[in-house]
């Protein structure tokens, strides 16, 4: 599948959307959490498990190729999709923290649902963080792609240099990016994926209480 942030982009209007339930006037306010969480945040979470999934099988698939020092298509093309970034605009991201932040200010925090829902989405945003192995750790991974590719195109092997004319890197650059996607398998992914799914258990207590 391909992963897209529309998740991290919906965040702002589930913020709007559930606090117009939480201070509404009447008795309904179980019955539309619960609505709520069946529309809104069970869909999200069906995606954030195939997300999940596809990560970690995409990032066995290709430590497996870097580890047997494959230059075929397909470690160029995992290289490319297997990447994610923490927000697609500016503009994405300055809604996002703009809605996380009016929170605080506002108080509303102080409603347990709306509380929920801020960590349920700093879970996702963290996951992320997670996924996105080489990104966390150097400044030139943009780089790094471009030229593994234009050598495998030239017939150079870039296994077989101890650096790459484009970067400036401690060690070998592959090296480098073998390792990071080592500990996001085993350590990055799980744990963030950990996180987030506490995140989640908790506002689907809060929301069909």
């Amino acid at each position: 599948m391909e992963v897209t942030f529309d998740i991290l982009k919906q965040i702002p209007r589930l913020i709007k959307e559930l606090l117009e339930i939480v201070q509404a006037p009447g008795e309904k306010h179980r019955e539309q959490r619960t609505v709520f969480f069946n529309t809104e945040i069970t869909p999200i979470h069906q995606s954030m498990t195939a997300i999940h999934q596809d990560y970690m099988s995409s990032f066995t698939e290709l430590l497996g190729l870097l580890e047997t020092g494959s230059t075929i298509p397909r470690t160029i093309d995992l290289l490319k999709k297997k990447r994610l970034v923490l927000v697609t605009t500016r503009e994405d991201m300055k809604a996002f923290s703009t809605a996380i932040e009016d929170l605080q200010k506002r108080g509303y925090l102080r409603y347990r649902e709306i509380s929920a829902l801020r960590d349920y989405a700093e879970g996702i945003r963290n996951y992320f963080k997670g996924a996105s192995p080489v990104d966390m750790r150097v400044s030139w991974y943009s780089s790094f792609i471009a030229e593994f590719e234009s050598l495998v195109r030239r017939g150079v092997s870039p296994f077989s240099l101890p650096e790459f004319e484009s970067i400036t890197s401690n060690g070998s650059p592959v090296a480098l990016v073998k390792r990071a996607y080592e500990e996001a398998l085993h350590r990055d992914l799980p744990h963030a994926w950990k996180a987030y799914s506490e995140a989640f258990q908790h506002l689907s207590l809060e929301l069909r209480r």
